[in-house]
């Protein structure tokens, strides 16, 4: 399975740190960067295509989305690629505010293929 990771910071190297390590049944087929200074780290970096956009993501047909983003712009590009009908998983938290959270499921429900993950049972 490959999946287009959205994001290059702290919890996106763990996620490329952890497909590295589990070598190829899982594998990253873009990283979706809009910086274009970061953008350029990570492909030299990590040798990995990047992308502008998720929409620019659907050239390399990934399985999945997981979008490792600020609370503050997470709900906006998670709802950006729900039109997409790929499956999602997002890291904690999805939003900033627990109306912010009613608010994202109100605009999502239904979404199927949105899974929120949490790895840290005493870290926010």
């Amino acid at each position: 399975m490959k999946f287009a990771l959205l994001g290059a910071g702290w919890r996106a190297g763990f996620y490329y740190r952890a497909v590295c390590a589990i070598e190829k049944r899982l594998q990253i087929c873009c990283v979706v960067e809009n910086n274009p200074e970061t953008a350029e780290q990570i492909k030299n970096a990590w040798r990995l295509p990047t992308v502008k956009n998720a929409g620019e993501a659907l050239k390399f047909k990934p399985d999945f989305f997981v979008l490792c983003l600020p609370p503050a712009v997470l709900p906006i590009i998670l709802c950006e690629i729900l039109k997409y009908d790929v499956p999602i998983l997002t890291e904690t938290w999805a939003a900033e505010s627990v109306e912010s959270m009613i608010s994202l499921y109100e605009k999502t429900k239904g979404g199927r293929n949105i899974q929120v993950s949490e790895q840290y049972p005493c870290q926010p």
